[in-house]
Order: structure tokens, then sequence, then C-alpha cells
């Protein structure tokens, strides 16, 4: 295994003890990871949104190869905006 997907930390999932770990020949792992596609990406706001996507980028960052992508299955009542902004934010975040 080389990687995680679908990392929902309301479900006591934690980032900072994942990128902590490696694979058998002592890579970093590839984790897809992001908002919380059941709270934050449909019905939170922007600011909650780009706070989960700072925490997950701050975490990862020099610890594993990060995607960022919706914590699970985007539900149908997500906003397209949201996804959009998700992604133009997680951009913009990274290049700070």
């Amino acid at each position: 295994m080389t990687g995680f997907q679908g990392l929902q930390w309301e479900y006591g999932v934690q980032l900072e003890e994942i990128v902590r770990k490696r694979t058998k020949t002592g890579a970093k792992l590839t984790i897809f990871a992001g908002p919380s596609s059941s709270g934050s990406l449909p019905f939170g706001s922007l600011k909650d949104m780009r706070s989960e996507i700072e925490h997950f980028m701050d975490v990862g960052r020099d610890r594993c190869a990060l995607f960022i992508l919706p914590a699970n299955d985007v539900l149908p009542d997500t906003p397209v905006e949201n996804l959009v902004a998700m992604h133009k934010y997680a951009a913009d975040y990274w290049m700070k």
C-alpha cells in the first residue's frame, strides 16, 4: 500500500498520525484528503472550508504526496461553486 483516500477527520481519522507512516520501502505516502463532504463542503462557510484546506496542507506539507479532494463522495446538495472555490483556494494557498 502506498497511500490513503477518503480521510474523514470528523470520524476520528487523524492526518497527523497518518503522515508519519511510510511504505515498506520507506517512501512517503500518497494521501487524498480535503474538506468534509458531509459538513463544510456542502453546508459550511467558505471560512470553514478554507480552514480545513489549510490544516490538511500544513500537516501534509513535506510529509506526504497530498492531493486535495473532497474527503469522500461529493453529495448532490454540494454547490458546484464550493467545489470550484475549494480547488482555487488550495492552489492559491499552496503557492504562498
